[in-house]
């Protein structure tokens, strides 16, 4: 605590802590349930769910046309402009995902021709991406440091949604209302978001032209990159779906799930510093700037290290327990890929640091070098080593891109140093 009191200041711990609270319940209920569901559906059907899932999420990149940090830095810089930001934003993004669903669909029908129940869960799970479009208002509430809203509301979605899964698995429903599940969960949020926007005082939104060729001046680098990284994460997937089978997806895929359960938490952490340093940067002020962002990588670097040590040494037994003797073959799998959740917090923290540089150019070529990379050694190792050798791929994929891609620029290569110092504990005071 005193740790984190020392990052920022005390409204961003608190709101940190608001954040980070609604993802330990979020993250407690999905595990029960998640394991419930997985279980329940058996590799081969979960193994659908997620094969599904590897083109939403590989659209979801699309869709959310790289907002993310931009909006909060324009919200930061700009007010008096609060409606026309969000609302120009909004519309964007549900245009990109109604254009996104109609591809997910044109694409499922031509890699599975026939295969009716692939295509009844890719469009079901797909919705997402118009409920996730309302989004840009939870960046609202991080502008003001003031999470702790969104935080009630997801935390009620998610009781809303274990609910809902209970009742499915209660009932032996099938596998189109487990897909269901996500979307579900999301509208409820995007429902919930809206309402708290306007009582708290949110202006009303606006449509502009002008705004959306602004916003995409600044965020079309990111959606290179999104798609790129999103490319690079999910071809594994996708490459064991089509050279193993779907039961192996859902083999590998329940170990990163577990892995990714760690990840809600950091995220979070990036979520709230992000404003505080954005602002720092904004006064001029770089010496607290550069102190923050060093403060941040070592939280993120240590607490990641010590909880990859702790689920490597109990892999077996933790995929023992929650998903059952079925799933324990891919208790290797998580000792490796755990690895990997070091370097991916690093890289969505960069992002900060990038924008704030203006350096936006760099994150797409950053990011090139590990799709190639782990494109090439996903076609290598799978048909050698099976789904171990595609956690060894992304784990080699995300120390390069944290660590060695943005050597080779000029202008990125500091990061890297940043990250060392973080690591040694300097600078961190």
């Amino acid at each position: 605590m005193n740790l984190l009191k020392k990052l920022f200041n005390n409204r961003t711990v608190k709101n940190a802590w608001w954040m980070i609270a609604e993802q330990i319940v979020q993250m407690g209920i999905s595990v029960v349930l998640g394991v419930l569901t997985a279980r329940y559906l058996g590799p081969s059907n979960y193994g659908i769910i997620n094969y599904c899932s590897a083109f939403v999420i590989f659209f979801t990149s699309i869709s959310t046309l790289g907002l993310e940090g931009i909006v909060v830095k324009e919200l930061v810089n700009g007010r008096d402009s609060e409606g026309e930001i969000i609302g120009t934003g909004l519309a964007m993004r549900l245009a990109a995902s109604a254009l996104s669903i109609l591809s997910i669909c044109l694409i499922l029908l031509v890699l599975n021709p026939g295969d009716i129940l692939v295509m009844k869960v890719g469009l079901i799970q797909s919705l997402v991406m118009l409920f996730r479009a309302f989004e840009l208002m939870d960046f609202w509430f991080q502008s003001y440091l003031n999470s702790k809203y969104v935080a009630i509301i997801k935390s009620i979605s998610y009781v809303l949604v274990a609910v809902y899964k209970i009742f499915i698995l209660a009932t032996d429903k099938s596998v189109e209302w487990f897909a269901f599940s996500t979307s579900l969960d999301f509208l409820i949020i995007a429902v919930l978001v809206t309402i708290a926007y306007y009582k708290k005082g949110g202006q009303a939104l606006k449509v502009s032209i002008k705004r959306a060729r602004a916003l995409i001046s600044q965020s079309y680098h990111f959606i290179l990159s999104s798609l790129i990284i999103t490319v690079y994460n999910q071809m594994d997937k996708v490459m064991i779906g089509q050279m193993l089978g779907d039961k192996y997806v859902g083999l590998y895929s329940a170990a990163l799930t577990i892995c990714n359960y760690w990840l809600l938490v950091p995220v979070a952490v990036i979520n709230s510093a992000r404003p505080t340093i954005m602002e720092r940067k904004k006064t001029g002020d770089e010496k607290a700037y550069l102190a923050n962002i060093h403060r941040l990588y070592f939280v993120l670097i240590w607490s990641s290290i010590v909880v990859s040590l702790g689920v490597s040494v109990l892999s077996k037994f933790i995929l023992g327990i929650l998903y059952g003797q079925q799933y324990a073959v891919a208790s290797s799998v998580l000792s490796i890929a755990i690895w990997f959740t070091t370097f991916s917090v690093l890289g969505t923290a960069r992002g900060i640091w990038i924008m704030c540089e203006n350096l936006n150019e760099y994150v797409k070529k950053i990011v090139l070098w590990g799709a190639i990379i782990n494109f090439v050694l996903n076609a290598l190792l799978i048909p050698r080593l099976g789904i171990n050798g595609a956690a060894i791929a992304t784990l080699i994929t995300q120390i390069f891109n944290c660590l060695f891609a943005p050597m080779i620029y000029k202008k990125t290569r500091i990061h890297t140093k940043y990250v060392v110092q973080a690591f040694l504990g300097k600078n961190i005071k």
